[in-house]
């Protein structure tokens, strides 16, 4: 995590203090345990999903039928708890650093949605997705397709095929500087992906989102790392 965390200061224009970093790191890991083992909160088992428009981005509305976590993932009593877990850590880490929005993606191999419920979720049939599991903000978009071409407008699925973490600190300018980004709120104005390795495999992502610009700092970026780090050690992931 040292290697992704010093990308992200450097980015920021800040210097990396590795011995600073493991401590506060270690410091917000042990909060964040004592705080999962206080109370779980309960997260929604589904949610409802806004409609996607012909270039594949966010549109109008919400679809017909909430998306149902049980289409992508096993809901057993272990899964729960750990769903429960993640749902907590979120609410955690708003706590910390008041994100508008933010959510933990989980890589989907394929779906089995009902063939009677006929929405678009965004989800491509044939191949791997990232499916939301549990967000804290406004509706967004349940699946997001882990392919070449929809990575070029997708910073979830462009972060986590490359396994590299990415920082916008202004939306507006890095869209005029010919960076891809899929919009679905046009008030973001900053924004945090972070690829999740658990036992070296490739599982998911974390993704915050801010309506100011400039939003992220040294402070905030250790936390939504100390929440990447403890997701991937504990193998949170469902």
């Amino acid at each position: 995590m040292s290697l992704e965390a010093k990308k992200l200061f450097d980015l920021l224009g800040l210097e990396f203090d590795e011995a600073r970093h493991h401590f506060q790191i270690s410091e917000l890991r042990l909060n964040l345990s004592q705080r999962l083992g206080a109370e779980l909160l309960q997260p929604p088992h589904q949610y409802r999903v806004p409609r996607i428009s012909e270039d594949n981005t966010c549109g109008f509305g919400m679809v017909q039928n909430p998306f149902e976590l049980k289409w992508a993932f096993e809901l057993h009593d272990k899964n729960l708890l750990r769903l429960s877990r993640l749902y907590t850590a979120l609410h955690w880490l708003n706590e910390k650093v008041h994100l508008d929005w933010l959510g933990l993606y989980q890589k989907c191999e394929g779906l089995s949605q009902p063939s009677f419920i006929d929405d678009n979720y965004g989800n491509e049939l044939d191949q791997p997705n990232l499916i939301k599991l549990c967000y804290i903000g406004a509706p967004s978009r349940a699946a997001f397709p882990l392919t070449q071409e929809f990575a070029r407008q997708s910073n979830n699925s462009r972060a986590f095929l490359n396994q590299q973490p990415l920082l916008i600190q202004d939306v507006k300018e890095a869209v005029a500087d010919g960076a891809p980004y899929y919009e679905c709120d046009p008030a973001v104005k900053s924004e945090l992906c972070l690829p999740l390795i658990w036992q070296g495999l490739e599982i998911g992502l974390f993704d915050g989102e801010a309506f100011t610009k400039n939003f992220f700092d040294g402070d905030k970026i250790n936390a939504c790392l100390a929440l990447a780090d403890f997701i991937a050690e504990e193998g949170l992931l469902v």
